[in-house]
This record gives C-alpha cells, sequence and structure tokens, in this order.
C-alpha cells in the first residue's frame, strides 16, 4: 500500500513533530545571511540548513589557509587558496540539497556594512561572527532599525559566546511547563450542560457508569453542590467551597464499583473551584498599547490581541477568551471520547467564528484587507491562547552604552563571585577594545608579544570594568593572563557546541515557539560551566 506521507514530511518527520508543520514552514521561508564563514558561522549554518532553512547567503572574502584545515570541518586540503564563502557554501548545500544557497558574497564583511549596512533588509536573519566592534554595532544598528533579528556567535579560545537581538518578539507556542486545561467545568457553556445532563447516572448498569467521562461527572458535582446550597448558575465557585464540591462528587460513586473515572474527576476537580484566569504574560499582552492603538502596519499578532480583547469584553462576559478547544484523554468508552470530544469543538467552532468577526471589523478600521489574516493563523492562536508571550530585548548599543547597559546585574551576587563566566564578558568586550585600537587581537598574532602586549590588555580591562561599576576584585591578573594567552584561537569543539546553541536559538526565533534566550549565552569550556545574562 502507497504511503500518504509526502516526502517533504518524511524527510523532515523528527522536527515536525517538535514545531509542527507551521514552524517549519517559517523555517523554509527564511532566508539567512552569514557574516564570516568561520567555525562559529559554518557550525550555526550547518544546523539549520540539516532541518531546512529556505535559502542562506554567506559573506565572507577570505582565502582557504591552513588554519582554517584545522578548525572548519567544511573546507578540504584541495580547497586551499579558493575563497571560503564559495567553498562552505557549497559543502552545505550538499549536505540538504532542498536548501537554496544564493551565490555568495565576495566582500570583507566589515567593508559591506561601512559601505551600505542596510543591506541586512534582503534577509529575515543576520548571523554575524567576528566582526570588529564599530561593524558589530553599525549593523546590530540596522537591524534593529528595519526589525531583523540577529544573532552573534564568538569563539575565542576556550570560550563561546551567543548574543541575540531581537525585535519585539511574540511567541505563540511559548510550551510552558505546565498547561492549564480549558474545560468550563464551573459554568459550562451552554452545549457542554446540555451534555452533561443528557446522562442518567441512576438508569446507566455498572460498566456504562465506570465510564461515564470525568467532565461529566464533575459538571453534575457541581450542579448538586449549587442546589444543596442553593447557589445560582452564574456564581463562580471559589476555593472556599472546595469541601462541598468533593463531597457532592463523591456521592455520586456507586459502592463498589471500580474504574478510573473518579479518580480522574477527583484530579481535575480544582477546576471546579478555582476560578478561570488568565496567565499574567497574556493579560498584559491584551492591554498593551499595541494592542490599544492598530495602525495599518500593526504586526498580525497584535491584531490577533486587540480581536481576543474585544472577544472577552462581549461573547466572554468579560471573562472568558475564545475556549481552546482541546481536551485531556480520559477513562470513557471511544464513541463517548468523540462525543465530547465534539462538544468541545462546537464550542470552540463558535468562539473562532466571533473572533475573526472582531478580526474583520478591526481590519476595516485600519484599512487592512479583512483576508490578510487567515483562519488558519487564528486558529493557532486560540489554541494557544494561555501561553501567548511577547519579549523586548536590549538593543546591543543600549548595552554598550554604560547608561543604559544592565548595570544593576554586574554588582548581583553571585553573578560576581570568583566562579562566576560573567567575568568572560569583560575579557572579550576589552579584547574587541585592543583590537579596535591595534589593529588585532591581544597576542594573536605571536606567542612572543605575550609579555609586550599584557599590560596593555590588562590596563584595558580593567578601565572597562571600572567603567561599569563591577568590583575591582572580581577578574583577577591570572583571568586576564590565560584569556590573552588564548590569542583569538577559534576550536572546531567550541564551533560545534556554540553552533548547536545557536541554532536552537534561532529557531525558536524563526519558529516563534518556546521562550528564547534574551539575551546572552556564555560557555566556559574549561569548566564546561554556562551563564545565561540578560545584559
Amino acid at each position: 500500500m502507497a504511503s500518504s506521507v509526502s516526502d517533504h514530511d518524511q524527510k523532515y518527520d523528527r522536527q515536525l513533530r517538535l514545531w509542527g508543520a507551521d514552524g517549519q514552514a517559517r523555517l523554509e521561508k527564511s532566508h539567512f545571511c552569514l557574516l564570516g564563514a568561520g567555525p562559529e558561522g559554518t557550525e550555526t549554518l550547518k544546523n539549520l540548513v540539516l532541518p531546512g532553512v529556505g535559502r542562506f547567503t554567506i559573506v565572507d572574502n577570505a582565502k582557504v589557509t591552513e588554519r582554517d584545515l584545522a578548525n572548519n570541518f567544511f573546507v578540504t586540503e584541495a580547497e586551499l587558496g579558493k575563497n571560503r564563502a564559495e567553498v562552505v557554501a557549497a559543502w552545505l548545500h550538499e549536505i540538504n540539497p532542498d536548501v537554496k544557497h544564493v551565490d555568495p558574497v565576495v566582500k570583507c564583511p566589515s567593508e559591506l556594512i561601512e559601505a551600505n549596512p542596510d543591506f541586512v533588509t534582503a534577509y529575515t536573519f543576520i548571523v554575524a561572527t567576528d566582526l570588529p566592534e564599530k561593524s558589530l554595532l553599525k549593523v546590530a544598528d540596522a537591524c534593529f532599525r528595519h526589525k531583523i533579528p540577529l544573532a552573534v556567535v564568538r569563539i575565542y579560545g576556550w570560550m563561546c559566546y551567543l548574543r541575540l537581538q531581537l525585535p519585539s518578539y511574540p511567541v505563540v507556542e511559548s510550551k510552558p511547563d505546565n498547561t492549564i486545561p480549558d474545560l468550563r467545568l464551573a459554568v459550562p457553556f451552554p452545549e457542554l450542560k446540555a451534555y452533561a445532563d443528557s446522562f442518567d447516572l441512576a438508569s446507566l448498569d455498572d460498566h456504562k457508569f465506570s465510564h461515564v467521562p470525568f467532565v461529566v461527572l464533575l459538571v453534575k458535582a457541581v450542579q448538586n453542590w449549587r442546589k444543596a446550597e442553593g447557589i445560582a448558575d452564574d456564581v463562580i465557585p471559589t476555593p472556599k467551597v472546595k469541601e462541598g464540591i468533593l463531597k457532592a462528587l463523591n456521592d455520586l460513586k456507586r459502592r463498589g464499583i471500580g474504574g478510573m473515572n473518579f479518580p480522574e474527576a477527583s484530579k481535575f476537580a480544582m477546576r471546579t473551584y478555582v476560578p478561570y484566569r488568565v496567565p499574567d504574560e497574556v493579560e498584559a499582552l491584551l492591554n498593551d498599547e499595541r494592542a490599544l492603538n492598530l495602525t495599518k502596519d500593526t504586526a498580525d499578532f497584535w491584531v490577533a490581541v486587540a480581536a481576543l480583547r474585544q472577544f472577552r469584553l462581549a461573547e466572554g462576559g468579560g471573562r472568558y477568551l475564545p475556549l481552546i478547544g482541546t481536551i485531556p484523554d480520559m477513562e470513557t468508552e471511544s464513541a463517548t471520547f468523540v462525543d465530547i470530544k465534539n462538544v468541545y469543538n462546537t464550542k470552540f467552532e463558535q468562539d473562532i467564528a466571533a473572533l475573526q468577526a472582531h478580526v474583520h471589523k478591526l481590519l476595516a478600521s485600519v484599512g487592512r484587507d479583512a483576508a490578510s489574516i487567515t483562519n488558519d493563523y487564528l486558529r493557532h492562536i486560540v489554541r494557544n491562547g494561555f501561553a501567548l508571550r511577547n519579549f523586548t530585548f536590549r538593543t546591543m548599543a543600549e548595552e554598550y552604552a554604560v547608561e543604559t547597559s544592565a548595570q544593576e546585574l554586574f554588582q548581583t551576587t553571585p553573578l560576581v563571585d570568583a566562579s562566576s563566566d560573567l567575568k568572560f564578558y569583560f575579557l572579550l568586550r576589552a579584547a574587541d577594545r585592543f583590537r579596535t585600537k591595534n589593529g588585532h587581537y591581544p597576542c594573536s598574532i605571536l606567542a612572543q608579544e605575550l609579555e609586550v602586549e599584557l599590560p596593555e590588555y590588562e590596563e584595558t580591562v580593567n578601565k572597562l570594568a571600572a567603567e561599569y561599576s563591577v568590583p575591582a576584585d572580581f577578574i583577577t591578573p591570572g583571568h586576564i593572563l590565560e584569556f590573552a594567552r588564548w590569542g583569538a584561537s577559534s576550536m572546531h569543539n567550541m564551533g560545534a557546541v556554540l553552533g548547536g546553541v545557536a541554532a536552537q536559538e534561532i529557531i525558536k526565533a524563526v519558529t516563534q515557539q518556546w521562550e528564547p534566550l534574551n539575551n546572552t549565552w556564555i560557555f566556559n569550556g574549561m569548566d564546561s560551566t554556562s551563564a545565561q545574562l540578560n545584559l
């Protein structure tokens, strides 16, 4: 029998299970630009090409040297003297022919940035490696102005550095560890109430009784509690009435009848007496200025959030968002499970139709086509209604300016204790300053330069630390000496580590799933430790 699964889906099956068809589609529409084809950039791009990015372009005018043979798996001895960008692009294309590689730009990345930083608008994501500080800040500024995501990947000896600068970054699928089922048991919607009422528990035989869905048991328990206490149907139960509802649930049991439906009902019972509540992160989105004041250029995400706000005020009675529509598995017969799934799905479809009507009105109010936000996108939004998030990133310009940097971070214990990897951040920044002044990294040309260049590098480190009010004893002469001894070397094993982590974080950003790194990751290869810092 012929398989109904396409070759595309078979090829990318593993990641489709992770980030789904929507995430894969976003990845395949992306166009990456890699600035510099060293080991850190090549390893990162490799881990993006394998899952099937749309296109990539490499900017690099360097020739393949013997140093590249030692740290880059995507060059060979036969390619010595050839353009590194062209060689790497050909090998990367070979590992996944589905990915299109645009002809490499044979230019020095820094020169391209200086001549025209707005080149970034041709791409959907920029990956920068080993740029001088001036060029780095210039391309970061262009990315910020044009809302292009930027990832900076660096290797310096036994240190890896990853910095993300993303525009206002909405995440539809943040995939929180603890998901809250949206069952509406305390005040059931009409279709759910009618379905629960269709079960006459007293007339069921023992087998049928032991397979009544826990949702029905809990709706009936709440109804019986209301009757016993004289509570109106529209009153929202609170944790104070927990014991009364649990007693009503227990009263429904039959002596000697087993089954998993009552244990399941006990497990989910708190959903009857803990009031429905929109998570704080989603509440903040509903009241965000971008959702309150739409324009023609407002992103689809914020239009959808504005529509959620309108829905809650109207159809949601000031309390509810659209029903998520998914239900947990439960102990019941297959036909019954299908029936109850259809009950929730019917309500879901009703809410989607109402939400879409709000979207159409909002789009019309700002002069946009009603079809510009699809029904599929709204379904995606509603299915993840409790997991919507938005993240704001400090720009690199703000980070590099002392007055707008994360100064409070640099005086916090234990971040500035002797074991903190934060010290590598200052050592790297100081090495960049040294390079700006001298045209090369400290001690990176000849080993015998160590004694000559170390004092100037140490002075640069101490001056930088003082600017950020870092405790004087945080970065010791021993740290400075060790960092200088590395001579800005790039080792392949460090590139492999960094490439894996960087690609993972970039995929999060492209697919708009999971919470992203915000904003810096440092790996200490000597001790196999790392630090995640919001710099």
